[in-house]
């Protein structure tokens, strides 16, 4: 008899702690609805159908937007063993955006003194 009162008070201590445990974490402050993910690039600086150069990993990548960027992510096209092809380039990995790239010059480049 003695065994089965300390079970039920045991028993009933547990539940009504854990139902204590609960109302505190939901009257607990909420933190603030975190924003959308602002692109790391304004969207002028990559415009659909613009073809823009970026530095990305070291290297110099000129692409074409194929669609406007959403979160961090923009889909361009670039040429890869000379075809093209289109992928998710992620914007946090994009060290600068050069919005109006140079023509490829056709040939091969000039020294300094010939210029």
């Amino acid at each position: 008899m003695r065994r089965g009162i300390v079970v039920t008070v045991w028993t009933l201590t547990v539940l009504s702690a854990g139902a204590a445990a609960l109302l505190a974490a939901a009257a607990w402050p909420k933190a603030p609805a975190q924003p959308a993910v602002a692109p790391a690039f304004p969207a002028d600086l990559l415009p659909v159908g613009g073809v823009v150069e970026v530095g990305i990993d070291g290297a110099d990548v000129t692409a074409r937007v194929l669609e406007a960027p959403r979160g961090n992510w923009v889909r361009v096209e670039v040429e890869e063993g000379g075809r093209p092809r289109a992928v998710w380039l992620n914007l946090d990995r994009v060290q600068w955006v050069d919005p109006a790239p140079p023509p490829k010059a056709a040939g091969r480049c000039r020294p300094a003194d010939e210029l």
